[in-house]
């Protein structure tokens, strides 16, 4: 299942710009072994051009598919954003 960072708690927004960050990587990235991008599918050419930084600052429109660890769903007022 893919996993979509519009519904994640980790989600940080970049000033004056349409793509994120992601606060789970950043905060733990001591703690992780593997690299972050070992769960995301994402095309190649958006990597080698430089599109797709993650998790510093990236579009997730790139991504094909996700099976990201740190993906967690937000609650907004007691309701449970993007679950299915």
């Amino acid at each position: 299942m893919r996993k979509n960072c519009n519904t994640c708690k980790h989600r940080d927004e970049i000033g004056n710009s349409h793509r994120i960050s992601c606060s789970f990587y950043l905060k733990n990235k001591n703690k992780i072994s593997e690299s972050p991008l070992h769960a995301i599918s994402i095309p190649e050419y958006a990597k080698e051009s430089g599109w797709f930084n993650f998790p510093y600052d990236f579009d997730p429109l790139w991504i094909i598919s996700s099976d990201c660890n740190g993906h967690s769903y937000k609650v907004e007022d007691d309701i449970l954003i993007g679950f299915v």
